[in-house]
């Protein structure tokens, strides 16, 4: 299986999360960055999967949340 795309290995074997906003969250928000990354602090892959996994949901809930598509709730089988 491939890696994610959002996963990114420095040359000194520290994992990092990386997320390219798209263009429409730009246009929409002038004060976001074209591109995050952050350290997820290890050279562990399945830890860095995890970590960055998790950092993902977020920021793709937040943009569903700017999109006005999220829906939270019982409606979808679970609550949050």
């Amino acid at each position: 299986m491939a890696d994610p795309t959002y996963i990114v290995k420095d040359p000194s074997g520290v994992y990092y999360f990386r997320y390219n906003f798209p263009i429409w969250a730009r246009q929409n928000d002038k004060t976001l960055p074209k591109n995050i990354k952050l350290s997820l602090k290890t050279r562990q892959k399945t830890v860095a999967f995890y970590r960055a996994k998790s950092l993902w949901l977020k920021v793709w809930m937040e943009m569903q949340r700017r999109r006005g598509n999220l829906i939270l709730g019982n409606d979808i089988g679970y609550a949050l």
